[in-house]
């Protein structure tokens, strides 16, 4: 879609984007892009992109899903310069994002391949978590976000957006 490759074209980076988030949000995805780990067969999986996968993130940066997110793909990127991404601020592309998506939540990431053709999308939470979504109610919902915001769930998030590039490459 032409306009995601303008959108691209237009995103910054984690380090830029990172500036505009107050000290407390940015000590924490400083300290989880430090820290993160994704075990062996996931980085080979990673390392094993052989094309270029690019992705455009939706994100606001005072939301506790966007710095669970982000780091990891920063972490992704770091692993293989294959995989690039560019964030746009949600706050600015929110009309868009609900006429394209039918929602605006952060972080939505569409990964698209090395034409700028979405290959995947990934909306708020790993697709385990959106489906418990559907079926749980919200008190008990809330308590596995808590847990997702603490990284127990970061390699569901590495899962989903390989399972996504790997359907292209």
């Amino acid at each position: 879609m032409k306009e995601f490759k303008e959108l691209y074209d237009i995103g910054i980076d984690l380090d830029e984007y990172m500036k505009s988030g107050d000290n407390a949000i940015r000590e924490s995805m400083i300290d989880k892009c430090k820290n993160i780990y994704i075990n062996g067969r996931r980085t080979r999986a990673i390392e094993a992109v052989s094309k270029k996968v690019h992705m455009l993130i939706f994100a606001d940066m005072n939301c506790p899903d966007c710095a669970v997110v982000l780091p990891i793909i920063e972490k992704m990127r770091s692993l293989n310069q294959n995989i690039a991404y560019k964030i746009v601020k949600m706050i600015d592309y929110k009309d868009k994002m609900n006429d394209i998506f039918g929602e605006a939540k952060v972080p939505t990431i569409v990964i698209m391949d090395e034409q700028f053709r979405m290959i995947g999308l990934y909306i708020e939470f790993t697709k385990n978590l959106r489906n418990l979504q559907r079926t749980m109610d919200k008190d008990m919902f809330k308590k596995v976000v808590a847990r997702f915001r603490t990284g127990e769930f970061d390699k569901y998030v590495v899962d989903d957006i390989l399972t996504c590039i790997s359907i292209s490459i």
